[in-house]
């Protein structure tokens, strides 16, 4: 009843919320589990550094 009053927090989600809630769970999760673009780390760029002719 209180978080209810102060928070307007109900314990029972609608299904909107729940259909908000799971297109977020799916966007975040395809951008943490999605394989990185950017710079190569520091053994990337030793490995092609390895791999030069000198």
């Amino acid at each position: 009843m209180l978080l209810d009053g102060v928070f307007g927090f109900r314990p029972g989600p609608t299904v909107t919320q729940t259909a908000a809630w799971a297109l977020y769970l799916v966007a975040v999760s395809a951008l943490c589990l999605a394989p990185s673009r950017g710079r190569p780390g520091v053994a990337g760029a030793r490995r092609r550094a390895a791999s030069r002719p000198r």
